[in-house]
């Protein structure tokens, strides 16, 4: 079932987001898009007289850094459906628990609604063990996919940060 959302976020408790630059993790053809989890690489802004230096993101696998997904930049015309390329300037938003977005799901990988979810290495998610294993566990699936869909976005609520 494809998600027909027109932004990554569902229901979020904040307007707070952060400006960055999109930094390939695997090779520098690499594209993500709104929707994927990424960490802060480096940089950050400066304080002071000097210039400010956008901090770079990369895709993310990792529960110990903090929840963080890139969404749409509406604020330059681009959409849910725009893909990102390395070097391109992206708007990212920490999560909180309670919130709902939509991010991807593994491709070829089943979710059902109530799913527990991880990161994956390439800025997805993926089906997890479950309730034994919460120190992986981040969200909860609210819509599902099938393992033959093409389009992998499904809605998730944030469980933990």
């Amino acid at each position: 079932m494809a998600v027909t959302n027109k932004s990554v976020i569902v229901r979020s408790f904040s307007e707070v987001w952060e400006d960055g630059k999109f930094v390939h993790t695997s090779s520098g053809a690499e594209t993500i898009y709104p929707g994927y989890l990424v960490y802060q690489y480096s940089g950050g802004t400066t304080l002071g007289t000097g210039p400010a230096a956008l901090p770079t993101y990369r895709v993310t696998a990792d529960v110990n850094y903090p929840p963080c997904i890139v969404f749409e930049d509406d604020l330059q015309g681009l959409t849910i459906d725009d893909d990102i390329a390395t070097g391109d300037h992206i708007r990212v938003k920490f999560l909180q628990v309670g919130e709902k977005y939509v991010v991807y799901g593994q491709a070829t990988t089943a979710v059902a609604v109530g799913t527990l979810l991880s990161p994956h290495t390439n800025g997805k998610v993926i089906a997890n063990p479950g309730p034994g294993d919460n120190a992986q566990t981040l969200f909860r699936a609210e819509t599902a996919v099938a393992d033959s869909d093409t389009d992998t976005r499904l809605v998730v609520r944030v469980l933990r940060v």
